[in-house]
């Protein structure tokens, strides 16, 4: 619990996140535990982390309204223990222009991070939830959902951060060289 909440204060300061946005989950026995609907990241405390087991929240607050996309990931995935969902500014004008899976460029990235850009999802649908596990099933560990935001999985909390990281800076790196000419 206290690396979510570790994680959520590192994503806003990094800028990853902004008020409410993004969310944040882990494996556990039985289920797994997720950021609370409406939780800033920034400042998240034990009782903003709800525990979903067996396909039942366990707690009083309600679960993100992205729980089903963590939940159709780790029911598809064993290999995956984490998921971050954030709304990087780069990522997400990225998105705008483009369609389907795509390499990196950054030397730092091109063995470790796969990106898929997705249509346009309202969050937490039936839809986005069907293309992000679709996506994550086809190898990509970073999902990007047109206007919306990003969905990065690891094997561990601190592998699927830093691929947000390591993605939101390969499209802040692509945008300024385009700038630059």
């Amino acid at each position: 619990m206290q690396s979510i909440i570790e994680t959520g204060a590192k994503m806003a300061l990094l800028g990853l996140v902004v008020g409410k946005e993004g969310n944040i989950s882990v494996r556990c026995s039985g289920g797994f535990l997720i950021t609370a609907s409406g939780s800033f990241l920034g400042r998240l405390s034990e009782d903003d982390v709800v525990p979903v087991l067996e396909g039942k929240q366990g707690s009083s607050r309600a679960a993100s309204t992205e729980t089903e996309v963590h939940a159709g990931i780790y029911r598809d995935n064993p290999g995956v223990n984490a998921v971050v969902h954030a709304h990087p500014v780069h990522l997400i004008a990225a998105s705008m222009t483009r369609f389907g899976p795509e390499k990196p460029v950054l030397m730092e990235n091109k063995e470790d991070i796969w990106f898929a850009f997705l249509g346009p999802h309202p969050p937490g649908s039936p839809g986005l939830v069907r293309a992000v596990r679709q996506g994550v099933e086809q190898g990509h560990n970073v999902v990007i959902a047109r206007a919306h935001g990003a969905f990065a999985v690891g094997e561990t909390l601190e592998e699927a951060f830093w691929r947000m990281v390591r993605a939101e800076k390969e499209f802040k790196v692509r945008a300024l060289s385009r700038l630059l000419g």
